[in-house]
């Protein structure tokens, strides 16, 4: 029988969970610096954050 030896690839996530509910689960493909942070940033969360609270931070 003959073994099949893969090489050690590895992956890079990025995710956010609430108290409720579980959010995006994104893959990061470059270098995650300040600049990458906040494309994520722009690009998911706030998004997230919507539809979380639809009604702003009011408490009612």
């Amino acid at each position: 029988m003959t073994t099949l030896k893969a090489g050690g690839g590895k992956i890079m996530v990025w995710g956010m969970i609430s108290w409720s509910t579980l959010g995006v689960l994104i893959s990061v493909d470059t270098t995650l610096n300040s600049a990458a942070y906040l494309n994520i940033v722009s690009d998911y969360v706030h998004s997230f954050m919507a539809i979380m609270f639809p009604y702003g931070d009011t408490h009612s």
